[in-house]
């Protein structure tokens, strides 16, 4: 079962089945798992699954910060879930790989900005006076990524 999961999530919910953590597989892309139904955890039950996980399977990440990459080499995360120059155009953010592009408004105008999931900036376009412009930068920086990844 553990070859088609690349994490776990523990969302907290109050509801009809219960108060606590409720655990949710997440399968490989394109795989399906079949799981059990686990009751809704307290926060040491959370700690004694973390523990388990890191001990028998290192490679299933459990609660991972976006964007993360999954054991098969795969990056995941809301903004990869969507073209990264479509995202750039319309919510002035995208994603590739583990990079993160964005278009910052600054005093002077607009910067295309290509950072990592830590915030360490590793390309900064010119400063623009305009929108467009700076949207055509990151759309290079978008390119710039891919061939990166």
């Amino acid at each position: 079962m553990w070859a088609d999961v690349i994490a776990l999530r523990m969302l907290w919910e109050n509801g009809r089945l219960g108060t606590g953590y409720f655990v949710v597989v997440v399968p490989a892309s394109r795989r399906r798992v079949s799981v059990g139904w686990v009751p809704p955890l307290e926060v040491a039950g959370t700690e004694l699954l973390r523990q388990f996980m890191s001990d028998h399977v290192p490679g299933v990440h459990v609660d991972p910060v976006e964007p993360w990459q999954d054991r098969f080499g795969e990056w995941h995360g809301e903004l990869h879930e969507f073209d990264p120059a479509e995202s750039i155009r319309s919510v002035r953010r995208a994603a590739v790989g583990r990079w993160v592009i964005s278009i910052r408004v600054t005093g002077d105008g607009f910067q295309a900005v290509t950072s990592e999931a830590t915030g360490r900036v590793v390309r900064e376009s010119p400063v623009f006076a305009d929108l467009p412009a700076a949207t055509e930068a990151a759309i290079e920086q978008v390119r710039l990524a891919r061939s990166d990844a």
